[in-house]
């Protein structure tokens, strides 16, 4: 079967004329070189390309958590000091950030714990309130969130019951 396409094609290219042959065989080399580049060097190109970006975005995250050993080495960033209310007891800050966020009136209980913990109950709170009061509890005085749990109350929207455990 090869062998009759081969002599079919001796054929027809022998029957051509010279001019016709050289077109055909430029066309022929043309469109085979387009068609590697489609499938072989333009993937290969953007695999490489891809690979450039990939590996300069991880030596940024490598520059970065070297720094961050660095600082977990020296003790971390936070310095009591150097935060709102260092030096002050847990609960006075709490009671203070509360009222400066509007979050106060909300507060039915607060318990201090052992470990410079408190616990709070808080009931019928407006919970964007409550987001920006905790928010500056950690940004600010450097206060985490321990444990917590959140319960819509009733329809009202915006409104809910938390009791969470802060720590200093």
């Amino acid at each position: 079967m090869l062998e009759r396409l081969q002599t079919k094609f001796l054929v027809f290219w022998r029957g051509m004329q010279p001019r016709e042959r050289l077109i055909l065989t430029v066309g022929v080399l043309l469109i085979g070189g387009l068609i590697f580049y489609q499938l072989v060097l333009k993937p290969w190109h953007r695999a490489i390309n891809d690979m450039q970006v990939s590996v300069a975005g991880i030596r940024v995250d490598l520059v970065w958590m070297r720094q961050q050993a660095e600082l977990i080495k020296d003790g971390g960033v936070q310095i009591r000091e150097e935060l709102k209310g260092g030096n002050q007891s847990l609960m006075a800050v709490i009671e203070r950030s509360a009222k400066s966020q509007g979050v106060d009136k909300a507060i039915q209980q607060i318990v201090p714990r052992e470990n410079n913990e408190v616990s709070i109950v808080l009931e019928e709170v407006s919970f964007n309130k409550w987001l920006r009061w905790i928010d500056q509890l950690q940004s600010e005085y450097g206060v985490k969130i321990k444990q917590m749990t959140a319960d819509r109350e009733s329809d009202t929207p915006d409104t809910a019951e938390i009791r969470l455990t802060l720590e200093r």
